[in-house]
């Protein structure tokens, strides 16, 4: 498959050193199976700064020119800091220090347009790395870069699209899942008072989970949150 070539040379950069092994070895001390996964998707998406997600005061500009275009998962650990591909990196290397069958994949960006397996160059299209995770013979896909995301969820535009992993012996060109209907919800709840003269008052919660919460975070005036 034309591409898979390009996945399975980019495995190395999320190889795992002897400071990943350690940091891994400490978040998943005590825990089991996805437990061990969640604690490491967790500390990466809240404890290495997203140089793209969230403030953008957190890293200096002296921080920033540390950002490389090559991508080194023991150095995001070191520096404590990343763009969104180097998290995923990460996360990557952290679940292969803990054991996990973890390999970094290519996925469908449904904003540039559909896949085809005719086209020449399909990393164009397959432009977005996430990780993929082979646990039971079931693969399930973590962007903990995308700040905004619960764990195993993936972007609207990622979700049902088509994406390659693979290693120097076999290739897999699946889709991905979308997000379940009880996680992907819009819930509004109002606790209201009518007086006698005909008032209405109180506070109206909308709670939103699921992709369409990450288009709300993402605004400009819902920057704290």
């Amino acid at each position: 498959s034309r591409g898979l070539g390009d996945v399975y040379k980019r495995q190395s950069i999320a190889s795992p050193n002897a400071a990943i092994k350690t940091k891994a070895e400490e978040l998943t001390t005590g825990k089991q199976g996805e437990e061990k996964l969640n604690a490491l998707y967790d500390f990466c998406r809240t404890e290495i700064i997203n140089s793209r997600r969230g403030d953008p005061d957190a890293i200096t500009p002296e921080e920033r020119k540390k950002l490389k275009n090559d991508i080194s998962a023991a150095r995001t650990l070191k520096m404590g800091f990343g763009r969104p591909k180097d998290i995923d990196v990460l996360f990557c290397s952290l679940a292969r220090a803990a054991g996990f069958d973890a390999r970094l994949a290519r996925v469908e960006d449904k904003e540039k347009g559909p896949f085809l397996y005719s086209l020449e160059s399909p990393q164009i299209v397959l432009s977005k790395i996430v990780v993929a995770i082979l646990q039971e013979d079931t693969w399930s896909y973590y962007a903990p870069g995308d700040r905004y995301f619960n764990f195993g969820q993936l972007p609207w535009q990622h979700q049902g699209a088509a994406i390659l992993h693979g290693d120097n012996k076999s290739a897999n060109l699946v889709y991905t899942p979308f997000t379940k209907t009880d996680a992907n919800t819009t819930r509004t709840d109002a606790d209201l008072i009518l007086d006698t003269e005909g008032n209405l008052t109180g506070h109206i919660t909308q709670v939103i989970s699921g992709p369409v919460s990450y288009t709300h975070l993402t605004l400009p005036t819902n920057r704290e949150v």
